[in-house]
């Protein structure tokens, strides 16, 4: 695998999908901001952590494959697999207790469309998480030299690969909403699958945390949420797939939020099939009660994809690494 320059920079960043964390400020009518999280708990110990135990000395670390203020990702192998390997800088209470309520979630999510999570040591001195190793995120594929050999029946079928680990999430008791659905947090693994990541959102109370380029009005709005929130983040995920550009690329939060909240919507590109283009609608539907479940989703792309004639590879160049946070693709940097 290739290592990216440093020095080198993509057409998009993560810049271009900037966590807006803090709360919108108060609106016309008056709506108070929500309350602050709640302290952090203690960490667990290591003997009940829910995954396996890892420490560096146990892998066989290669090349580094980018490097960040939370810290580095280096490929290499444990036990014969290949894996993605992250050392973490930040070892702080705080930092780690985060990291730890993520992976407290993402290792009870074992499915064909979650990125495996292998263990984790989060116990200082070298602290690290290990996870499969993948080829690239989504975004990269569909934004490094625009995804142009990318065609319809390949993005209807990564479309629904996506909603497949979707409807898992959903499936659960009680439903595991994710929240932050995006094409950063879409990893596209060595056999070419498409695959979920990064939990961070999932526990977190702040309503407002997340991405405003894929965030549902009714988040905007600190309303009460559910799973259409999701659905909703599929919907301009769907669509940002097709068209090839970042949602609402040069718009700021509040005027997201503007626009959403107004009912505006991403322009739908003329390249979509028709039938995927009456499923966005009612995907991004402004009412969170209209909008389908994922099993009806599935069902529509399948019908789709069944109609288009076979398309190109979903294989993705190695050159396409990922940035850090987005390579082994735990929420361990909240700037994607």
């Amino acid at each position: 695998m290739t290592a990216p320059q440093e020095d080198e920079e993509d057409d998009y960043n993560d810049d271009d999908f900037e966590d807006y964390d803090e709360d919108f400020e108060e609106d016309e009518d008056g709506e108070e901001p929500p309350p602050p999280p709640e302290p952090l708990a203690a960490p667990i110990s290591a003997k009940k952590a829910p995954w396996a135990l890892i420490s560096l000395e146990e892998l066989d670390l290669g090349e580094q494959l980018a490097r960040g203020a939370m810290g580095a990702v280096h490929a290499g192998y444990w036990r014969g697999m290949p894996v993605a390997a992250k050392r973490l800088h930040d070892t702080s209470h705080a930092a780690l207790a985060k990291i730890e309520q993520e992976l407290l979630v993402h290792s009870d999510l074992r499915h064909p469309r979650v990125v495996t999570l292998h263990g984790a040591k989060l116990t200082p001195p070298g602290c690290c998480i290990v996870m499969e190793r993948c080829e690239c995120s989504l975004f990269q594929r569909l934004h490094a030299r625009g995804g142009q050999d990318l065609e319809r029946r390949a993005l209807v079928h990564m479309a629904l690969q996506v909603a497949q680990g979707m409807a898992f999430l959903h499936s659960r008791s009680p439903a595991v909403v994710h929240r932050d659905l995006k094409s950063h947090n879409v990893l596209i693994d060595l056999h070419g699958d498409c695959k979920l990541c990064d939990f961070g959102l999932v526990n977190m109370k702040e309503v407002t945390a997340g991405t405003p380029n894929y965030m549902a009005p009714e988040l905007f709005l600190s309303k009460p949420y559910s799973t259409p929130v999701d659905v909703f983040a599929f919907g301009v995920l769907l669509n940002e797939m097709f068209a090839r550009e970042v949602p609402w690329d040069g718009y700021g939060p509040m005027d997201i939020k503007e626009q959403v909240v107004g009912g505006e919507r991403p322009q739908v590109p003329r390249t979509m099939p028709r039938l995927c283009e009456t499923l966005l609608r009612k995907l991004w539907h402004q009412q969170p009660s209209l909008r389908p479940k994922f099993e009806q989703v599935i069902g529509t792309l399948e019908t789709v994809e069944e109609s288009l004639p076979l398309g190109a590879s979903l294989q993705c160049s190695r050159q396409y690494v990922d940035t850090l946070d987005s390579f082994a693709s735990v929420r361990l940097n909240r700037s994607i």
